[in-house]
C-alpha cells in the first residue's frame, strides 16, 4: 500500500472566501485572511511511476513545483503549499509548520503561514466525491489506484 498527499488549486472561489472572512472576522476581529486549498489523498495498491503520479495531478488539477495550481485563493493568507525551486521533494509536498513562511503567489514577498486547519470526511465514510473521483481515476487507467479523498486546508492569518 502507497499513500499520496497531492496538493491542490483553490477549493473556494473569492465571494465565498470573502463571506467566510467577514464571518471570521465579526467573531475574531483580528483576522487578516483566509484561503482554502484542494488536498487530494490518494491511497495506491502499489508505488505509482513518476509518468502515473504526472497524469494523476493533471487529472486533479494538482500543482507540480513547475505547474502552479489553476485557481488561487486569497493571496492574503499566504500559499502553504508553494515552494521555491528545489525545495519540493518526492510525491507529496511538505507543508509549513505553524509560523513559518512560503513566497507568496507569483514569487512575491513571503508572507507568514497563519492558523491551520483540514478538513476532511469523518473517519470510517467514503465520501461521494471519493467514491466518482475514485471511479473517474480508474476509469481512466490508473488500475492501482484504489482511492481518491479530497480535504480542504484552511489557512487563517
Amino acid at each position: 500500500m502507497t499513500g499520496y498527499c497531492l496538493p491542490g488549486a483553490a477549493a473556494l472561489p473569492e465571494f465565498r472566501l470573502g463571506k467566510a472572512l467577514a464571518r471570521l472576522r465579526r467573531e475574531l476581529p483580528a483576522v487578516t485572511g483566509v484561503a482554502a486549498w484542494a488536498v487530494y489523498f490518494v491511497d495506491a495498491a502499489a508505488p505509482l511511476r513518476e509518468e502515473e503520479l504526472a497524469a494523476l495531478r493533471r487529472l486533479l488539477d494538482a500543482p507540480t513545483p513547475s505547474r502552479p495550481p489553476s485557481g488561487r485563493p486569497s493571496a492574503d493568507a499566504g500559499d502553504p503549499f508553494a515552494a521555491k525551486a528545489g525545495e519540493h521533494s518526492g510525491p507529496a509536498a511538505r507543508l509549513p509548520g505553524p509560523g513559518e513562511s512560503r513566497s507568496a503567489p507569483g514569487g512575491g514577498a513571503r508572507t507568514p503561514i497563519g492558523a491551520r486547519a483540514l478538513v476532511l470526511p469523518r473517519a470510517g465514510t467514503i465520501s461521494p466525491w471519493s467514491s466518482k473521483a475514485t471511479d473517474i481515476v480508474r476509469n481512466c487507467g490508473f488500475d492501482r489506484v484504489r482511492r481518491v479523498e479530497r480535504g480542504v486546508l484552511w489557512v487563517i492569518s
